[in-house]
C-alpha cells in the first residue's frame, strides 16, 4: 500500500515538473515581429518615421502614363505630411492598370464644361488618373468594386503642403482632380500595386 502511495506520488511529481518545463518552452517561443507598414497606409499618417519619398524622374513638367487593360475606379484618397515631402494616394480598384496624366496649370476648369474651378493655394496641379469608367455605368464599373464617392473638396494634411484637393468629374476615361498646393514643386509619380495605387509625392526639398 505504501508502496503505491510512494508511485503515485512520484508520478504526480514527474506530471508536474513535466508541465512546468512545457510552460518554459512556450514562453521561450519569441513573438511574432509586427507587419511592416505598407506603401498604401504611408499616406495617412504625418507622424510615421522612416518614410521616403520616390524621388527617380522628379520634376516639374508634365508627366502621363496610358492606363491598361479593363477599365478601373477610383475608390478612395488619402494624403499625408512627411519629412521633406508630402505624399497623395489615390486607391483603384479593377483588374485594369490606371494611368495618369499630371500637369501644372495657372487656369483650372472642370472636364467637359470648361468652367473655371477656384481651389485654394499658390499652384495647382491637375491630376487626372486614367483608364477610368464612368461610376454610374454598371457595365464598366468592375464588379464589386465601389467607386469612391467622397467630398467635392479635401482638406490637405495639417501643416502639409497640399492645401487641398478637389474632385472634378469623370469625362472620357478620366477622373480629374486639382492639388492645391502653397507652391510649385517638384514631384514624382508611381503606380504601386497589391493593392494598387497611384503615388504621387511632392518633393519639397527639392524646392
Amino acid at each position: 500500500m505504501r508502496l503505491r502511495s510512494t508511485l503515485a506520488a512520484s508520478a504526480t511529481i514527474a506530471l508536474l515538473l513535466g508541465a512546468c518545463a512545457q510552460g518554459e518552452r512556450e514562453q521561450a517561443v519569441p513573438a511574432s515581429p509586427p507587419d511592416e507598414t505598407t506603401p498604401s497606409s504611408e499616406a495617412t499618417s504625418s507622424s510615421e518615421e522612416g518614410i521616403t519619398p520616390f524621388t527617380f524622374g522628379s520634376g516639374t513638367d508634365q508627366q502621363a502614363a496610358a492606363g491598361a487593360g479593363p477599365m478601373i475606379v477610383v475608390t478612395d484618397v488619402r494624403m499625408g505630411s512627411h519629412d521633406g515631402f508630402d505624399r497623395l494616394v489615390f486607391d483603384i480598384g479593377g483588374d485594369g492598370e490606371a494611368g495618369w496624366d499630371l500637369a501644372y496649370t495657372d487656369d483650372p476648369r472642370t472636364q467637359g464644361k470648361g468652367e473655371k474651378v477656384e481651389v485654394a493655394g499658390d499652384a495647382v496641379l491637375a491630376a487626372s488618373i486614367r483608364n477610368v469608367a464612368m461610376p454610374t455605368d454598371e457595365e464598366s464599373v468592375p464588379e464589386g468594386v465601389e467607386p469612391w464617392d467622397g467630398p467635392e473638396r479635401l482638406e490637405g494634411p495639417e501643416g502639409g503642403h497640399i492645401v487641398e484637393v478637389v474632385d472634378d468629374t469623370v469625362f472620357e476615361g478620366r477622373h480629374l482632380f486639382h492639388v492645391g498646393l502653397e507652391g510649385e514643386v517638384p514631384f514624382t509619380v508611381q503606380r504601386l500595386e497589391d493593392p494598387q495605387r497611384v503615388v504621387i509625392d511632392f518633393l519639397l526639398d527639392e524646392e
